[in-house]
């Protein structure tokens, strides 16, 4: 199931960030609509346990159409929860994936995998048509997909470019790519490990006060050594 990247649902005005995950999980490609517009996820996991549910928990109709979308998920929920903190409603962002296809970390590595070069082009389509100001980028994958390095390795054929390196920091994206680019660990990750959290509130800050203007001033540093 492809999952469409979701531009606002509101004019966000002068305020333009987008938000680009890596691929979509279970419930963001199982998203339905009944017919009296309530939103529910048709398959999903609880407790370790998978599930599938044919109508809606909301008003029982069992008759629906596929509305997939992407971070209505356990992510999807932790980032709103960050937003609403700051008192920003999720209507005015740009939501996306590098790849609109579920697919795991490692099929993600490759710069030639096809669901990736085609969602990266639909993400570049889409984008342009956006015009964000800034893009957060949630995760490896989609840190290496913007970086201009993203996809070189090292001597023992790690990549050179880090999420763990590069969160909170600001740079341009690679030409085909070239929009002011903010990092941050996936929210996924932080579910794992609680503790991460409170950096992708910070750099999920720094990405709305980047998201006002498009230009890029990165900071001037003098250091002084006796």
């Amino acid at each position: 199931m492809t999952v469409p990247n979701s531009p606002p649902r509101v004019d966000p005005g002068a305020f333009r960030l987008a938000l680009v995950g890596e691929s979509p999980g279970l419930e963001e490609a199982s998203w339905r609509r009944c017919r009296s517009g309530h939103y529910f996820a048709g398959e999903a996991w609880e407790d370790g346990r998978h599930f599938l549910r044919d109508y809606c928990p909301q008003c029982s109709s069992r008759d629906w159409v596929p509305a997939p979308t992407p971070f209505v998920g356990p992510s999807g929920r932790l980032l709103g929860a960050l937003l609403h903190d700051l008192e920003l409603p999720r209507e005015r962002f740009f939501f996306g994936n590098v790849c609109q296809e579920m697919a795991t970390g490692a099929l993600l590595e490759s710069p030639d995998y096809p669901p990736l070069v085609a969602g990266l082009a639909q993400l570049r389509t889409d984008l342009e048509a956006f015009r964000p100001n800034c893009v957060l980028l949630l995760g490896a994958s989609a840190l290496r997909a913007f970086h201009p390095g993203g996809w070189e390795r090292g001597d023992k054929r790690e990549f050179c470019v880090k999420i763990t390196d590069w969160r909170g920091s600001i740079f341009a994206g690679r030409p085909e790519l070239p929009w002011k680019c903010v990092a941050a660990f996936h929210p996924a990750h932080c579910l794992r490990q609680p503790e991460w959290t409170p950096m992708l509130r910070f750099d999920l800050e720094r990405a709305v006060e980047e998201a006002s203007s498009d230009k890029l001033e990165l900071p001037e540093r003098n250091i002084e050594m006796p």
